[in-house]
């Protein structure tokens, strides 16, 4: 969990202490050889150790959302959002889902191809969008599966088959 703040931009939370501490305790089920890449928020850098072996890419970072709500129910507009509802000021969804396939296609592809597991820490609303985007997720149980999601959660995405398994640590 990270250091929540109504004053503070989502995009610039670092970990709390109880985030550190689950955090610690995810990196050690991660393959040790893997590529590390992450989205440039503190929050998802530092869920993978904060070292310079973290390849930060901004494609990875959550959902521009400037417009949302701190009163109200927020975590409604977010479940509508995941299921392709376009919040008014929110970067749309197809435009997160192919911002992070972009990333997903470079952590993947040419320099970085390796015979390695690639993590990429990152954020639930736009990983969401991402896997239904590519048909891991079906669009009518994305806010299920977006609100089913914890802090920190594994997922092992299968790019070839879209299978995705979900790890809760």
């Amino acid at each position: 969990m990270p250091l929540v703040s109504p004053t503070t931009p989502p995009n610039t939370w670092h970990l709390s202490a109880e985030g550190r501490a689950a955090a610690r305790a995810l990196r050690h089920t991660l393959p040790r050889d893997a590529r590390l890449f992450s989205s440039s928020e503190p929050k998802a850098w530092q869920t993978l150790g904060g070292s310079t072996q973290v390849a930060r890419d901004d494609r990875f970072n959550e959902v521009s959302r400037p417009a949302e709500p701190w009163d109200g129910d927020y975590k409604e507009l977010r479940r509508r959002y995941v299921a392709s509802a376009t919040q008014p000021g929110w970067e749309p969804p197809a435009d997160a889902a192919s911002r992070f396939q972009a990333g997903v296609s470079a952590a993947t592809s040419g320099q970085h191809a390796t015979d390695v597991p690639t993590v990429i820490a990152t954020h639930g609303m736009v990983l969401t969008v991402w896997l239904v985007s590519i048909g891991a997720v079906p669009r009518q149980s994305a806010a299920r599966f977006w609100s089913d999601l914890r802090f920190p959660d594994c997922l092992l995405v299968d790019l070839a088959s879209r299978r995705v398994r979900t790890y809760h640590l």
